[in-house]
């Protein structure tokens, strides 16, 4: 099964994104989500190394297309702090004033306010993950806010750290 499963990651590397992302697509559509191919295309190569299978494509990018709902445990004891939700408000300020809204422009924005605040870096893009994604997983950070854009991202930031802030004082 082990070999199997390889030949068939390899056999998906080979793919074109385009040819995955219609395959993908099929997917989604029996999850009720809509989705440009091209954006899909998109997500596909950002993720598609991950996948043996088309139906693991999801389990990898699920995020893209539905905002998360619950949190990892673990990341949240390891990673939220008392000064966590204030951080992370002060970042979607941040982010909100980037501009171009590019994955490159917006690392180096975000580095650039880490540096200046004193903060630690793993802990403020573990924390930005952890709100965008849900857990500690994915791509490159800042190519998955590039692909959601300004408006989801900052949203995600403000319903994670919303739903965190309730979490610490039940």
């Amino acid at each position: 099964p082990d070999k199997a499963r390889w030949f068939n990651n390899h056999y998906m590397q080979l793919k074109s994104d385009d040819e995955l992302a219609e395959l993908f697509g099929e997917l989604l559509a029996t999850k009720g989500i809509e989705e440009t191919h091209e954006r899909v295309a998109e997500v596909v190569a950002m993720v598609k190394e991950r996948a043996s299978f088309v139906h693991e494509l999801w389990d990898q990018a699920d995020y893209f297309f539905v905002s998360p709902d619950t949190y990892d445990e673990q990341v949240v004891k390891k990673r939220w702090k008392e000064d966590s939700a204030l951080m992370m408000n002060s970042l979607a300020s941040l982010l909100g004033e980037v501009n171009p809204f590019t994955p490159a422009v917006t690392e180096e924005k975000v580095k650039e306010w880490i540096g200046e605040n004193g903060y630690g870096t793993g802990n403020v893009l573990n924390l930005f993950r952890l709100l965008v994604v849900g857990a500690s997983r994915g791509p490159h950070l800042f190519d998955i806010i590039g692909w959601l854009g300004r408006d989801e991202t900052i949203r995600r930031i403000e319903e994670g750290v919303g739903r965190l802030t309730m979490t610490d004082k039940q």
